[in-house]
């Protein structure tokens, strides 16, 4: 551990050692506790004798990650079942393994009953409402889920190639798979070469019941140096989207941002019909999407520049999507007999609008290659693999300037909370909170003099890492573009 990475520790540990009283009068010193262990990820990830370039997928259920990952790194084969309900989006890492390789991680069993505790509930939002699907798909299994729990945390199983790993895929991750209601987290290992020195995290949304499995999928997010942002085109970065984007994307981590304006074949059969012909259809989609997304991302990026400055740079580069369509890609790929059943039905519905509006308008290979775009999403993908050792080291350089960011930020709220609860303290009946109010402002009293006399300071350094991070971020960027 190097000198400056040493003594951040250390400062972090003091504030921790401090502050360690008042953990159960104020939440945010938990936050302090959890950059601890978050500094000693970053130094453990960079002591490891490999250390893999970390590709993030992110996207709302129904984006079309899996058969986006199908697609890019399996010809189309069906290896990641698809999502069709948040019940089955759990959290996916695919790495390279010297043979093909399954890992489960299944619920704890309080984890299971907070999820049945949910499910009872009256709630309606979407956390309920997953819960509710994750105890009926245990039960139309006719698991007794706490028998299967108590049989351990986790299940490995090997298969001599890649297409013996389908089935149990399908009975762990697939939509109606006899243990997936049961599943936290997998991990993929496959013995292709190409994934030596990387790792693709394929992520869920957000609306998981259980906090922990929600907690991990941001810890995932926090170490990826590249994301793909998946949206579809049909509904292009709408609310859900920008809320999935503000919560998945922290202050600290990723260093390259790809916006992909995916299933672009459901947006040409929704705008198709207004126009006539494909090349039109097309031309107005892209110049009104882009649009569209240039200004939101502008705008979350603004609403960043003061807190994240190195966020608002990376959120900048979304500005231009890559247009793409997995199932014209496939059109045009893969022979007929490798189409879905929804592929299948889609094509159907395309070449039926082309003749009716576009005057008996017949598409060509030419056009679904141009319909897919895979080639701009394979260059994206590929140069996220060249830039390796670049992005790496970005990474490495920006432990200490990050972590003291996060380490600003994270004290400011504690203060906030401190001189929030003073407030409230002096605003209620003095007679009813007498008994506490001079415990609690003796508490109150020592946190703002530890606050006060460390704030200063790692605003400052703060400051200074956070100019010093965005100048380089910016000088990549410039790179980038050129």
């Amino acid at each position: 551990m190097n000198q400056p990475i040493a003594q951040l520790s250390l400062q972090i540990s003091t504030y921790c050692e401090q502050l360690n009283e008042h953990v159960d009068s104020f939440t945010e010193v938990n936050d302090l506790i959890a950059l601890k262990k978050e500094l000693a990820d970053k130094v453990a990830r960079f002591s490891a004798d490999e250390q893999r370039l970390s590709i993030g997928i992110m996207g709302q259920v129904k984006a079309g990650k899996s058969s986006f990952i199908n697609a890019l790194l399996f010809d189309g084969q069906p290896i990641l079942p698809e999502a069709a309900t948040p019940k089955t989006a759990n959290l996916t890492r695919i790495t390279y393994g010297e043979q093909p390789r399954l890992e489960v991680e299944f619920y704890e069993p309080h984890e299971w009953q907070e999820i049945e505790a949910l499910s009872a509930g009256a709630g309606n939002h979407p956390q309920a409402k997953v819960a509710r699907e994750l105890v009926r798909l245990a039960n139309d299994n006719e698991i007794d889920v706490f028998a299967e729990l108590q049989k351990g945390d986790r299940k490995e199983f090997c298969t001599e190639d890649i297409t013996g790993l389908l089935g149990l895929l399908n009975d762990y991750t697939g939509e109606n798979g006899r243990y997936t209601a049961l599943v936290k987290m997998t991990h993929l290992y496959l013995p292709d070469h190409a994934l030596q020195g990387y790792e693709v995290v394929d992520t869920p949304g957000m609306n998981d019941p259980i906090e922990s499995r929600t907690q991990k999928t941001r810890d995932y997010m926090s170490q990826c140096d590249v994301v793909f942002f998946l949206s579809r085109s049909s509904q292009f970065l709408d609310q859900p989207d920008m809320e999935l984007l503000s919560q998945q994307l922290p202050g600290k981590g990723v260093k390259r941002m790809v916006l992909v304006a995916g299933q672009f074949d459901s947006a040409i059969l929704d705008d198709g019909h207004d126009q006539d012909s494909l090349t039109a259809t097309t031309d107005n989609l892209k110049t009104r999407l882009s649009r569209g997304a240039a200004t939101k991302i502008h705008k979350m990026a603004a609403q960043r520049e003061q807190i994240h400055p190195e966020s608002a740079v990376i959120l900048r580069q979304m500005t231009q999507p890559i247009f793409a369509s997995t199932f014209a890609h496939g059109y045009a790929n893969w022979s007929r007999e490798k189409w879905t059943t929804t592929m299948l039905h889609v094509h159907g519905e395309l070449v039926e609008l082309a003749r009716q509006n576009w005057n008996d308008y017949a598409f060509t290979d030419e056009d679904w290659q141009h319909i897919g775009n895979f080639q701009a999403l394979l260059n994206a993908y590929d140069l996220a693999r060249q830039d390796r050792k670049t992005l790496l080291q970005e990474q490495q350089d920006s432990i200490v300037p990050g972590v003291r960011q996060q380490l600003q930020e994270r004290l400011r709220r504690l203060l906030d909370a401190v001189e929030n609860r003073h407030r409230q303290l002096h605003k209620g009946d003095i007679r009813k909170l007498q008994d506490q109010q001079s415990a609690c402002e003796t508490r109150i009293r020592h946190l703002e003099r530890i606050l006060g006399q460390r704030i200063d300071e790692t605003l400052h350094q703060a400051k200074h890492s956070s100019k010093n991070c965005c100048t380089k971020s910016k000088a990549v960027s410039g790179n980038m573009r050129s």
